[in-house]
């Protein structure tokens, strides 16, 4: 079977806004909301509200 889409995905990230940059100008999403004091923005492709939310975590220590 493949893959047809991807329903919703969630990405931690060191730096949201270098973040979103990637995903907005390379990929075309677009940001539709802010959540967590702006530390997390919500993004879509226009398939449905939002696909995509980039967490930022900063400097956060990753899985051992």
């Amino acid at each position: 079977m493949r893959v047809q889409y991807l329903g919703h995905v969630v990405f931690y990230v060191k730096d949201l806004e270098r973040s979103l940059g990637f995903y907005q100008d390379l990929l075309g999403f677009k940001e539709v909301g802010r959540i967590f004091n702006g530390a997390a923005s919500a993004l879509t492709s226009g398939r449905t509200h939002h696909e995509l939310l980039l967490i930022q975590v900063g400097d956060a220590p990753g899985p051992s």
